[in-house]
Formats: structure tokens, C-alpha cells, sequence
């Protein structure tokens, strides 16, 4: 009498499951960084456009220059060269000599954007401003060109817009850069 045995056999059992734990494992690493990589670019969507509307707004002050629209945190530890309330007073203001509220060493100065209404506000001082779901905004101002003793300081400076934010693959930024010159 022959015994006809049907069915798997443990080894087999074993390889079908070692198989299906290993595809799934595939699965699940691909769909986590999908995930991780569509919240990378959603992200920088947002820090591409708070940099843009820090840019709009501050050539917005620009344009309107009237009193009051700039005003100074003076952490930086220089001194006034005069009293500066327009934006077209920051032309006055050399970002790389001595004496100047700017970081001498970098050769820039720090704004801080602030709104009050429609209106904004420009204020030099080291600012890391927070505006939310993890994204900081830091606002630089500087000379695009050379200081000369004719005061070549004051034909174009350039604005830099960097939002910055970090997440489990580290730290990250958004940088949008202008020109500026005075109206």
C-alpha cells in the first residue's frame, strides 16, 4: 500500500513566509519614504513662499518709504550715523564699515519684518522669527557692491530672504535673494 501524502512541507512554509515579510518590508520602506519626501517638499513649497512674501513685503516698504516704516533693535552694538526712520535711509548705512549697526564680520545687517495691519515695519537686529509649523525666517541685508569713499554703499543692496526648518533627515533652507535700489 502506497501513502500519498499532499500539502507543503515546513521548508516550504518557511520560504513563502520569509518571501512575504520581505516584500511587505519593501512596501513599507518605499511608502515611508514617499511620505518622508512629499512632507520635504511640502515644506519647501512653504519656505519658498514665506521667503517670497518677506521679499514682497519689504520691497512694498520700499516703495511707500515713509516715516516711521524703519526702525532699530540695536544688538548688534553700533552706532546711528543719523536719525533713520524711512527705508531710504538704509542707503545711508554702510553693511561693512565700522560703526554701522550690521555684523562687521559678515558684512550684512539682520532685518526683522514685522506687520501691523497692511503696514510693515523694518527693523535691523539679529532676528530668527518664528512663523510656525517649524519654519524660522532670517532676513539679511547687505551691499551688493564694494564701499568706495564716493559712497558706492548706496547704489544697490541686496535683500536675502532664508527660511529655514528642520526635520528627522536634519536641517534645511530656503534662500530667495533681491536686489534693491534706492527710489
Amino acid at each position: 500500500m502506497v501513502n500519498k501524502q499532499s500539502g507543503q512541507s515546513l521548508i516550504e512554509v518557511v520560504i513563502a513566509l520569509l518571501v512575504i515579510v520581505v516584500v511587505l518590508g519593501a512596501l513599507v520602506v518605499t511608502i515611508l519614504t514617499g511620505l518622508k519626501n512629499a512632507q520635504f517638499a511640502q515644506n519647501q513649497v512653504k519656505a519658498t513662499k514665506y521667503a517670497q512674501e518677506a521679499l514682497d513685503k519689504i520691497r512694498g516698504i520700499r516703495d511707500r518709504d515713509q516715516d516711521g516704516m524703519v526702525s532699530f533693535d540695536n544688538n548688534a552694538g553700533g552706532s546711528i550715523p543719523d536719525p533713520i526712520t524711512r527705508f531710504s535711509d538704509l542707503w545711508k548705512i554702510s553693511m561693512i564699515e565700522k560703526g554701522t549697526l550690521c555684523v562687521i564680520a559678515e558684512g550684512v545687517c539682520y532685518l526683522k519684518l514685522t506687520t501691523s495691519g497692511l503696514q510693515g515695519v523694518v527693523s535691523l537686529g539679529k532676528d530668527d522669527t518664528s512663523i510656525g509649523e517649524g519654519l524660522s525666517r532670517i532676513i539679511i541685508f547687505k551691499d551688493s557692491t564694494v564701499a568706495t569713499g564716493d559712497g558706492g554703499y548706496n547704489q544697490e543692496k541686496t535683500v536675502i530672504a532664508k527660511v529655514v526648518w528642520e526635520d528627522s533627515s536634519g536641517k534645511h533652507e530656503s534662500n530667495l535673494e533681491t536686489k534693491l535700489t534706492p527710489r
